[in-house]
């Protein structure tokens, strides 16, 4: 993992380029004191700091990702500390379900065919019967 200032060899004019920025939009920053809040918000506009991106949202990581310039690989690490939260696990699967990712989508093995064929479908209570909760893509 590394921090854009260094991965554009840039840590030598860093102070140069954040000071400029201050000095030429300093009502953007007016009211921010704390130094850590000023980079995030630079960094936010796109100019390049020691700080890394995170975020709980995989989504978000995917979109910013793949907004970034598409002749340079890039790089997304994962990290689940104790786990997803049970609340949680059905509204992601809903959030990427809407974009098409899923366990078919991902891996087209007949295995995760069958998972999420399985998923897709509920049991209906009163005719006894397969029903689908979304629509197979």
């Amino acid at each position: 993992m590394t921090p854009s200032v260094f991965r554009y060899g840039l840590l030598e004019k860093e102070y140069a380029l954040i000071h400029d920025l201050l000095l030429n939009s300093s009502y953007e920053f007016s009211g921010i004191e704390n130094i850590l809040k000023r980079l995030i918000k630079v960094q936010h506009y796109g100019l390049p700091t020691k700080l890394l991106d995170i975020t709980t949202n995989p989504l978000v990581t995917l979109v910013y990702t793949c907004s970034k310039d598409l002749d340079e690989d890039w790089e997304i690490i994962v990290i689940v500390y104790g786990g997803i939260p049970q609340k949680e696990k059905g509204r992601l699967r809903k959030e990427l379900e809407t974009f098409g990712i899923n366990q078919a989508f991902l891996f087209p093995e007949l295995e995760y065919q069958a998972t999420y064929i399985k998923y897709t479908y509920r049991r209906c209570d009163s005719c006894h019967i397969l029903k689908p909760t979304t629509k197979m893509r």
